[in-house]
């Protein structure tokens, strides 16, 4: 998914289970790139892979906050 932490705002109204979607997006493309599982395509755009990386990491911290918000208003 790729995605810059500014855009953080886009998933402010977002429910919790939608939420927890998007998290588990970010740590596919999180994994990926730990585990060296990016098509050798991906090093020939710009920002390059580790500066997505850094944003993946950002924006999941964002997003487990906004999950923590929505843990208590939510009904299950």
């Amino acid at each position: 998914m790729m995605i810059s932490p500014d855009s953080a705002i886009l998933v402010q109204d977002m429910s919790y289970k939608k939420l927890l979607s998007k998290r588990d997006e970010i740590l596919e493309d999180i994994y990926a790139f730990e585990q060296g599982k990016l098509p050798k395509e991906a090093f020939l755009i710009n920002p390059s892979p580790d500066v997505f990386y850094q944003w993946n990491l950002e924006y999941l911290g964002l997003l487990c906050n906004l999950i923590t918000e929505k843990f208590g208003d939510e009904n299950f």
